[in-house]
């Protein structure tokens, strides 16, 4: 019989202030789940995820899922976990974290650090 075995890894994501994209991204490439723990403090924006097969932001893209719909966690209250959108990682290797409204980047009036957990 195969043993298999799950990976959990946890890491701290930064949007820095008066930016909307956090400064390291996510390898997610053998995850499947994800949950996300607001900071403490979040200035009005949903969190939208840019993801890139590279490891660059330089270039990321905006996520939609099949309908063409963005792919986000809305109105997100400060302090609280969500979990990632169903199929967020899908076929993605690497994430970041995006302080959006509509696709349209809103800065963050103070740094922000996120925590996601992943499972494989």
């Amino acid at each position: 019989m195969a043993d298999i075995r799950r990976i959990y890894a946890s890491k701290t994501l930064t949007i820095p202030s008066g930016s909307s994209l956090s400064t390291e991204s996510l390898d997610v490439r053998r995850m499947k789940n994800a949950t996300l723990e607001m900071s403490a403090a979040w200035t009005a924006a949903d969190v939208g995820f840019k993801v890139s097969s590279g490891s660059s932001a330089a270039t990321a893209q905006l996520l939609y899922d099949d309908s063409g719909s963005l792919v986000e966690i809305s109105s997100p209250s400060a302090g609280v976990a969500f979990n990632f959108p169903s199929g967020a990682l899908d076929g993605v290797h690497y994430v970041w974290l995006f302080s959006q409204s509509g696709g349209t980047a809103v800065d963050q009036g103070a740094g922000r650090s996120l925590i996601v957990h992943l499972k494989s």
